[in-house]
């Protein structure tokens, strides 16, 4: 995990310099997560916030795991 930090701070810079050479905003931060599933993912119980997550917004497992996931 600690080899695809430096990875994505890469793409993060990438991404960036994208959205300021198109001139482009960037989209704000989702918020669409409850304070309960940010708490969860906090406390190191991601599964759980997964579960919680598909419970609030009926997504499927893949969305799911891949919004929790970008919490941590």
């Amino acid at each position: 995990m600690d080899d695809l930090r430096p990875r994505v701070r890469e793409l993060e810079q990438l991404v960036d310099h994208l959205y300021a050479t198109l001139n482009v905003a960037r989209p704000a931060p989702d918020t669409s997560v409850s304070p309960e599933v940010r708490a969860l993912v906090a406390g190191g119980k991601t599964l759980h916030a997964i579960k919680i997550y598909r419970e609030e917004t009926g997504c499927d497992l893949v969305t799911a795991k891949t919004v929790i996931e970008s919490l941590t």
